[in-house]
């Protein structure tokens, strides 16, 4: 809690969790808001966004939400690949909340499901413009690898992370 002028701030503790179906348009709102800012939405993304049950989830995979009170202010999906493998993919954290550190945590969290899940490697792809986002994925392990298995026009690079022994 913060005091400023006579006024009495309550700083709120973003919490991250699992999907529920109450979340999917917060789902769509994130991942479009952060798609049309930075690149475009896209055939693959839409599939994803508008059928995360089919597309992630009954596969094994996860999508996870930042949520400050009751508002969904970020997001992560996990997707599983095949038995050993992950895919992170639209990352999201509104504008009013970036800079507060969501996106490592949403990472963070990400990873860990996926190391609980047997993975081997988590993925991404990404473009090579998205300097911030870079340094997030490079401050969390991921190192850059040859660009395959590509399915987003957008996207000029792959990233591999792999759980330390």
């Amino acid at each position: 809690m913060s005091a400023g002028k006579g006024r009495c701030v309550v700083m709120r503790r973003v919490v991250i969790v699992p999907w529920q179906d109450a979340f999917h348009q917060d789902y769509i709102r994130l991942s479009v808001a952060w798609l049309e800012k930075y690149v475009r939405v896209e055939a693959a993304d839409e599939a994803l966004l508008y059928h995360p049950h089919e597309a992630a989830l009954e596969k094994g995979g996860m999508i996870f939400f930042a949520r400050d009170g009751a508002r969904n202010v970020g997001t992560v999906t996990m997707l599983r690949t095949d038995a050993e493998t992950f895919e992170l993919a639209k990352l999201a954290v509104t504008e009013a909340y970036q800079r507060r550190h969501i996106g490592d945590r949403l990472v963070e969290t990400g990873l860990a499901y996926a190391v609980a899940h047997g993975a081997k490697r988590v993925v991404l792809f990404t473009n090579s413009r998205l300097y911030p986002a870079l340094c997030l994925y490079r401050k969390h392990g991921f190192v850059q690898t040859p660009l395959v298995d590509n399915a987003y026009e957008e996207s000029d690079m792959r990233m591999e992370w792999t759980p330390r022994a």
